[in-house]
């Protein structure tokens, strides 16, 4: 009696934490982002600083430095998708989960970031 009390218990939290912290965002890898790249079907947004984006980016990205993306949203359609990236993908989680959290219906992040890119890359501005 004890274990399924404990059992019950713990799967109930496990699934009130999962949805608790879930994001909202969806992760995809960068194989999957090249793929709704070239369908365009994201618009691409790049929440790396200008030196970064400058040194190498994805053809079709917007920059939008995180630090500017909370003034930045207004200008944004929270109709359409979007695909946010950074250099690894730590600031393109945190900046996809605003958007989220502001009405953004349709919002993916990049696993590992530029780093983990093959596709094409277009240096300077």
């Amino acid at each position: 009696m004890v274990i399924v009390m404990v059992l019950l218990i713990g799967g109930v939290a496990v699934l009130f934490f999962r949805n608790f912290f879930n994001p909202g965002f969806v992760n995809v890898t960068p194989a999957e982002a090249e793929a709704l790249i070239t369908s365009n079907a994201v618009t691409v947004i790049d929440v790396r600083e200008p030196y970064e984006f400058e040194a190498g980016r994805i053809p079709s990205a917007k920059l939008i430095p995180i630090d500017k993306l909370p003034a930045a949203l207004g200008t944004l359609n929270r109709d359409e998708s979007y695909l946010l990236l950074c250099s690894r993908g730590g600031r393109s989680a945190r900046g996809a989960a605003l958007m989220v959290r502001n009405g953004f219906k349709t919002t993916k992040n990049m696993r590992g970031g530029m780093e983990a890119w093959r596709g094409k890359v277009v240096r300077g501005q």
